[in-house]
This record gives C-alpha cells, sequence and structure tokens, in this order.
C-alpha cells in the first residue's frame, strides 16, 4: 500500500504525530482516542532511554484546537509534547477540553521529568472553569525502598520522595479553576502565560518528608525547588491566585523561586505558608487584593501559616486607585510567627490599608531600601494605617526598618503611623534610621492606650511604649509585665507620685512627683526592674 504521507513514527528517535494516529484538530473533532492511541505509542518506542517526543502540529484555522472529552493520563517517566510555536502567533497549538465533557481534569499526570513546550492548554471554556488542567502526582516508586525500610518508614506514602521534576516551557494555560495543581517537587514553568483562571499554580504536598533529613537522593542531587519565571499572568480577579499553598503538609514547602513575572490582573501572588524563597524581579500591577496573603481558609481544608526565610526584593507593585479593606501587602494569621523575613529594593505604590499586618510573632523583619509612594490613605477598619501593624498580642523581636522613603497618598487623614501595636503585644529590638516621610507624624504607637486604673500602683505595661496614667492622685511603685530592654513613656494625667525609694522603680534617692501633663521615660533593666531615664516638667521652662 503506498503511504500517502510521512509518518513521524517511521523515523528511529523522531516524534510521534498524533495525526498519524487519527487527530484532526479543527475544534469540533473529539480526538480522545486518536492522542491516547499516540501516547501508547511513545510509551513502547524508547529512544535513548525515554519515550519518543508526542507532537501536536498545527491545529486547523484560526480556531482549530485538539478537542478531548475524557482525562488524558501520563505515567511514563521522561514523557515529552510539543507543539509549534508558529501558530497563531501569541497561542501555540492547543489542547481543549469539550464543553460536553463530564471529567474535570484534563491531564493527569503520575510519572518523573515529563515535559511540555509549545502548547495551549485550555479547560473548559464555558464559564463554570471547574476543570484542573494539569494534575500532576510523583511517581510511586521508590529508587531507595531499601533506605527507606531500614528507617522504618511507609514506602507507600512517600511517594518517591515527591519527585516530579515537571517543566513548561512557551505555554498558554486558560479557563481553569486550577491550572497547575502538582503534589510533588521538582517544578519548573518559564515563559508562560496564564489566562482567566482561578488559581495558576497550586501546591500540595502529599507527605511530611523534609528534604535533607537523613541522607537521601536530594542531597546527592539537591534539593527540589519551585522555579517560576518570565511568565505573565492576566485576566485574573481579585479572588483568584498565583500561587496557593494548600494542604495539611503545606508547611514543608521550600525553594520557591518567583522571578521576572509580569501579573496584570488583580489577583494575590501567594496565598499559604513559604519556607526560604525568593520574589525578585517581579512587576504587578491593578492589585486589589493581599499581595503575600499567608492567612488562608481552614473551612476550606486549605490551614494557616506564615513566612519563613522570605526575600522579596527588586519588585514594582501597584495597587489600585480606590481604598479596599482588602489592600494590605503582606499579611499573616494569628497564632504563626514570621521569621527571617527581608522586604529589600522594592517599588509599592496604593497601598491604602497597613502595608505589613501580622497577627502573630516576628522574627527578624527587614525593611529597607523601600520607595513606598500613595500609600496610608485610610484604614478600612478604622484607626490609623499603618506600615506594620501588630493586630493582636505578639512578640517583635527584631525589626529592622532603614533607609525607606515614604510617600504618603491624597486621602492620608494625618492619623498614619510607622508601627501599630496591640496593647499586649511587645516590641524589643528595633531600628528606626535614615528614613525619609512626608509627614513628621509617623511615630511607634499602641493600638490602645486606655489609662491606668486609679487606684493601680503598679499598673502592666505590657507591649506598650506609651502609656497615660489615670487622673486620680496615685503613688507609683512598679511596672509590671515589663521585658528587658523595653523603653516607655509615661504622661501623667494627675498628680502622679513615682516611688523610687526601696522599690522595682530607680531614679535616685527622692520620689519622682508629676502633675498634669508631665513626662517621664523609662527603660526595664532585667526584666523586673526600670530606671529612670528622663523626667520633662511641663510647667518649667525647657527652651534651649
Amino acid at each position: 500500500m503506498a503511504l500517502t504521507k510521512v509518518h513521524y513514527r517511521m523515523i528511529a528517535g523522531s516524534a510521534i504525530n498524533v495525526m498519524d494516529y487519527g487527530a484532526v484538530g479543527d475544534g469540533v473533532t473529539d480526538d480522545t482516542v486518536a492522542i491516547r492511541a499516540a501516547i501508547t505509542a511513545s510509551d513502547l518506542a524508547y529512544f535513548n532511554g525515554k519515550p519518543y517526543v508526542v507532537y501536536f502540529p498545527p491545529c486547523q484555522g484560526n480556531n482549530g484546537r485538539y478537542m478531548v472529552s475524557e482525562t488524558l493520563v501520563i505515567t511514563r517517566n521522561g514523557t515529552c509534547w510539543t507543539g509549534d510555536t508558529a501558530v497563531r502567533r501569541s497561542q501555540p497549538t492547543a489542547i481543549a477540553m469539550l464543553g460536553s465533557a463530564t471529567d474535570t481534569t484534563l491531564i493527569n499526570i503520575t510519572a518523573e521529568a515529563p515535559n511540555f513546550s509549545n502548547l495551549s492548554f485550555e479547560g473548559n471554556t464555558s464559564d463554570d472553569k471547574l476543570v484542573k488542567i494539569f494534575d500532576i502526582h510523583p511517581n510511586p516508586r521508590l529508587p531507595y525502598a531499601s533506605e527507606v525500610a531500614a528507617l522504618g518508614l511507609d514506602p507507600s506514602t512517600l511517594y518517591n520522595f515527591e519527585d516530579v521534576d515537571i517543566e513548561f516551557n512557551n505555554c498558554n494555560f486558560q479557563f481553569s479553576d486550577s491550572a497547575l495543581h502538582t503534589y510533588g517537587r521538582g517544578f519548573y514553568v518559564d515563559t508562560c502565560e496564564f489566562f482567566a483562571v482561578t488559581t495558576a499554580i497550586t501546591l500540595d504536598r502529599e507527605s511530611a518528608y523534609q528534604e535533607g533529613q537523613f541522607s537521601d537522593q536530594k542531597q546527592a542531587t539537591g534539593l527540589r525547588g519551585y522555579a517560576i519565571r518570565n511568565n505573565r499572568f492576566h485576566g485574573m480577579g481579585a479572588s483568584s491566585f498565583v500561587i496557593k499553598n494548600v494542604g495539611s503538609n503545606k508547611q514543608y514547602v521550600n525553594g520557591v523561586l518567583f522571578t521576572g513575572n509580569y501579573i496584570d490582573t488583580t489577583c494575590s501572588v501567594i496565598r499559604g505558608p513559604l519556607n526560604s524563597s525568593t520574589f525578585s524581579g517581579n512587576n504587578h500591577i491593578a492589585i486589589n487584593n493581599i499581595v503575600f496573603d499567608a492567612i488562608t481558609n481552614d473551612s476550606a481544608g486549605d490551614g494557616r501559616g506564615a513566612y519563613t526565610n522570605l526575600t522579596i526584593t527588586g519588585n514594582t507593585f501597584n495597587g489600585t486607585s480606590t481604598a479596599s479593606s482588602a489592600t494590605h501587602f503582606l499579611s499573616t494569621t494569628s497564632g504563626y510567627t514570621v521569621s527571617n523575613v527581608t522586604l529589600s529594593g522594592n517599588s509599592i505604590r496604593n497601598v491604602f490599608n497597613h502595608v505589613v499586618n501580622i497577627a502573630g510573632n516576628i522574627e527578624n523583619l527587614v525593611v529597607n531600601s523601600n520607595v513606598f509612594a500613595d500609600v496610608l490613605g485610610a484604614n478600612a477598619s478604622g484607626g490609623p494605617a499603618l506600615i506594620l501593624n501588630m493586630q493582636t498580642s505578639g512578640t517583635i523581636k527584631g525589626f529592622s526598618f532603614t533607609g525607606n522613603s515614604i510617600l504618603t497618598a491624597s486621602s492620608y487623614a494625618g492619623n498614619s503611623h510607622l508601627i501599630g501595636k496591640n496593647a499586649s503585644s511587645v516590641l524589643t529590638g528595633y531600628s528606626l534610621e535614615g528614613n525619609a516621610f512626608d509627614t513628621s507624624e509617623f511615630v511607634i504607637t499602641n493600638m490602645s492606650s486606655s489609662p491606668w486604673a486609679s487606684a493601680d500602683n503598679s499598673p502592666s505595661v505590657i507591649g506598650r511604649t506609651f502609656c497615660e496614667t489615670n487622673t486620680a492622685a496615685v503613688t507609683i511603685n512598679d511596672l509590671d509585665d515589663g521585658v528587658t530592654g523595653q523603653e516607655i513613656l509615661v504622661l501623667s494625667k494627675g498628680a502622679i507620685t513615682f516611688d523610687v525609694t526601696g522599690t522595682n522603680l530607680n531614679g535616685g534617692s527622692t520620689n519622682i512627683v508629676t502633675a498634669t501633663g508631665d513626662v517621664t521615660k523609662w527603660i526595664c533593666t532585667d526584666g523586673t526592674n526600670w530606671s529612670l531615664l528622663m523626667v520633662m516638667d511641663n510647667s518649667a521652662n525647657n527652651s534651649p
């Protein structure tokens, strides 16, 4: 029988052409059976230890697509699919789910090291978008099963230490609830475009395995990370996410490198905790949500978390032009600690609420050499807008705010502050140097500064830097709940005496007698005792 066309599979080591197996690519015909046949042929035809490349040639016409009605499954390690970049100019060859399809996943993967390039993947183009384009699982094969068994671990729960090492280059992802949903590590997305998706990338750890916890292949080959570079995210709404870290083991996600991306949509960049990750050189415009949001929804099974070893540097973020209660820049939830976070060299504009909103603890937060413009317009929940807001009781240990420039928004009401603390939160070890403000009203303040009780001669100063006495006359002989290094200003609102003879207050041999308007400043020297730093007598002439 004469051949009417060249069959790629006849050439050793060349690609498997899906059209050789009956695929049409006209945007109407169901090509599921043909594509599955091509996948099977690729799996069986090994070349240099890998399956043959599955090639999707140009579709027919401007609206051409390879339509499928059921999930396509990839199980062979090293699978490679590629299309043709010359087709439809901005969109490569497309694989799409038929509108009548009942399956909710376009492609399911249980393999290591698959590669996809020059292809467009589309979920159901109907309005519901309830399609997961890629469902990516590690291969359950365990190459180091003997070592795992020796440690007394259950191999069935480790999923080959969750390696997937999947790569996407020059691909498009459209019309989906979740474009890329990965349960494993080793994830590389470069020069791709995401359009009209609710969540672009979902990280969903299946096990609690931690890199480097024993001598395994990770230490020999390097830890598997998540490199997301040079991509565009477009047409995603305010309730959408570029990256969403979910699942019961999300705290073990490490090594996200998010760099050189362009986000021209009103979504959040990240929801969920991250460790040892870098966000650099990105451009995010039209923000109408929290950019870095560690608050997650327990009712949806996401759990909660925070950030550890996170660097955010050299980015441009531009919010929307209207105030919104959600427009914090970085926000975390209560009960968790933000540690070793650097926010440096960024240009941040139009953040109408708190720039950094923390509802837990902070250890080593560095904010330096950033440019803040049109910020602190209002706090939608009332009160001042803040650069750093300690929303609930917690501890700030190590906060550096240096070398920044701040220009407030036109709607700035004159009641904003640099740092705002809940009355029961504690601030120790901070540096505020070399910053440029367009207002002199930035101070460190408590969000609550209610006066001391009238008869309390040992009032609590937990977490405070400023306190007001009651108007009733009283002798103070102690300041309770202080921490070493804590400094506090006390404004007298009546005839207040500080007993510095034989008490925990040290200030000479004569009691300090103050009147309304006088100010004293104290420092806690050892967690119990306080030393007097300054007395300002409001009735005296204090001119130089």
